[in-house]
């Protein structure tokens, strides 16, 4: 029997032809690396928020799903504060982040990775607390336990400065009556799961859905939905009245010159070049010509001190050197395991050319890594300082558009 549980109560309320096809045809929708890596930052904040509540037990994982709910109703029969408390009621199911016990009630904590309370956490814990009180628990507050970016790690982790809670029970309860709308609408689903509906802009809303590759699939390219700079409800307003190739616009209904420019190359069969202004971008550029790529990764607790939650880690740099006709390459990457900052500093420092312009794309990121190992470790701030300066941004060119090319479809991203 299929259970409408607070996962699928999200995408059911996002879109129901979604929630049809998580039932039907799971197979259509896409997990990528990013989406799972979410995923797995959740659990790990997970674990670290129960720290913060010295009372709850927690209920194995590995108990059947019968064995979890009585071992739930015998938690709150004993009021024994409890993680990962397992209810039913009516088809409809939730496992519970914490569920603490005080003042004859239960406070409700739902905890999020994310660095604020967003409108879909409310749906979310919306939908637990509400079967909670149909089960006849007296839910006294609800949190929403969520990351706190000003949080600067210094020694042995800090949870009560990484995490904040925030009460939103006034807006959780005032919902109910919509949540209770919802579920009946969604209930039916799970019996029969078909249901469609077009395109739009719940697509995208709250998170991208990972439904699209699947629901979009019959969009061509060189679609108004490539146009740059162009608001997303235009574009459907544009594909529902039929007329959505870009082929097809009339320049003269649109003011933006990168718009224009980028339907007339697709109109004429051409791609465009300001070679004068290209070439000053091409002239500004002094050998020998270092090309640098940073790698580095963001996790939701901080590993190191001196750090702040999802805070950028260069762990890798490529670096290309072209000096006259000879090209040649190194690079670095951290061993696993170890504080890579210094070590990526040090390297930087071991292998970057003296002299001649830092060839980067996208120089904010590149920027935004330096600055901070500045701040870090202010003894190579000349260098840092002179590496900055000579950096330069390979996307100008392109975000500028000294020059477009059709298969860019209206991006500059490197990706």
């Amino acid at each position: 029997m299929a259970l409408l549980t607070k996962s699928r109560y999200i995408q059911g309320i996002q879109c129901k032809k979604l929630l049809c096809l998580s039932l039907s045809q799971p197979g259509v929708l896409d997990i990528d690396e990013m989406m799972q890596y979410r995923f797995d930052q959740g659990d790990l904040v997970g674990v670290q928020a129960r720290r913060l509540f010295s009372d709850g037990v927690l209920i194995d994982d590995d108990l059947s799903f019968q064995d979890k709910i009585l071992t739930t109703k015998r938690y709150i029969q004993d009021e024994q504060s409890m993680f990962e408390g397992a209810f039913y009621w009516q088809q409809c199911f939730c496992m519970v982040d914490a569920l603490i016990y005080q003042d004859g009630g239960w406070d409700l904590v739902e905890v999020k990775s994310s660095t604020s309370v967003k409108p879909v956490h409310l749906k979310d814990v919306g939908f637990q607390a509400f079967l909670l009180t149909q089960l006849g628990i007296n839910i006294r507050s609800v949190f929403v336990c969520h990351i706190d970016t000003s949080y600067v790690r210094s020694g042995d982790l800090d949870r009560s400065g990484l995490f904040k809670m925030q009460d939103v029970t006034l807006d959780v309860k005032s919902q109910f009556p919509t949540v209770k709308k919802n579920i009946y609408e969604l209930l039916p689903l799970l019996k029969d799961p078909q249901y469609d509906i077009p395109i739009g802009e719940h697509c995208f809303s709250p998170y991208e859905c990972s439904g699209i590759s699947h629901c979009w699939k019959e969009i061509p390219e060189a679609s108004i939905f490539e146009l740059t700079e162009f608001p997303i409800q235009k574009k459907l307003a544009h594909y529902f009245s039929g007329d959505y190739m870009l082929a097809n616009q009339n320049l003269d209904n649109f003011t933006r010159l990168t718009q224009r420019r980028q339907m007339a190359c697709i109109q004429e069969d051409l791609d465009f070049m300001d070679a004068p202004r290209l070439s000053q971008f091409v002239d500004s550029i002094i050998s020998p010509i270092s090309f640098l790529d940073f790698e580095s990764f963001q996790v939701a607790i901080p590993p190191y001190d001196g750090m702040s939650p999802y805070e950028q880690i260069p762990f890798q740099f490529s670096l290309h050197m072209l000096d006259q006709s000879q090209l040649s390459h190194d690079y670095f990457i951290s061993p696993y395991g170890v504080d890579p900052r210094l070590l990526f500093l040090n390297a930087l420092m071991e292998k970057l050319p003296t002299s001649g312009s830092i060839v980067v794309f996208n120089r904010q990121y590149e920027s935004m890594v330096l600055t901070k190992l500045k701040s870090l470790f202010p003894e190579s701030s000349s260098f840092l300082d002179d590496v900055l300066s000579r950096l330069i941004d390979l996307e100008v060119p392109f975000k500028k558009n000294y020059i477009y090319l059709r298969e860019m479809k209206g991006r500059t991203s490197i990706k």
